[in-house]
C-alpha cells in the first residue's frame, strides 16, 4: 500500500479498505503460480474489468519500473509473510506471456 501510496495500480484511484483487491498482474488462468512481486494493489473497478487478461504495455511498464525501484523491499515484506518472491521469475514469467501475445492489443481496460 505505502509503495502504491495507496492507489490503484491501474487507474491511479485512492483505493478504500473495503475496494481494494490484491491482483494477479499476470493472472493466474496462464501461470497458476502464486510469485509475489506479481502482486498489485487495484480497485475492484479495475480488478473486475481486467479478469484474466493481460494488462495494457503502459501498466507492464509501471510494473517493471516498481519492481525494479521496489524489488528488495517487496521480497522482504514477502518473506516476512512466507510467500515466494522471485522478482527474476516474475519477471521472465511476465515477458513470456506479453511475448505470447506479441502483435495483438495486451488487455484493453
Amino acid at each position: 500500500m505505502d509503495i502504491q501510496q495507496g492507489r490503484c495500480f491501474y487507474c491511479l484511484d485512492q483505493l478504500t479498505t473495503a475496494g481494494t483487491h490484491v491482483d494477479h498482474f499476470i493472472a493466474r488462468v496462464p501461470v497458476p503460480i502464486d510469485l509475489g512481486h506479481n502482486f498489485v494493489l487495484a480497485d475492484s473497478k479495475c480488478n473486475a474489468k481486467k479478469r484474466d487478461r493481460l494488462p495494457a504495455c503502459e501498466h507492464l511498464v509501471a510494473w517493471t519500473e516498481r519492481n525494479s525501484a521496489y524489488g528488495e523491499e517487496i521480497r522482504i515484506g514477502l518473506e516476512e509473510r512466507g510467500m515466494i518472491s522471485e522478482q527474476a521469475a516474475s519477471n521472465h514469467v511476465a515477458y513470456w506471456a506479453y511475448g505470447q501475445n506479441a502483435g495483438l492489443t495486451p488487455g484493453r481496460q
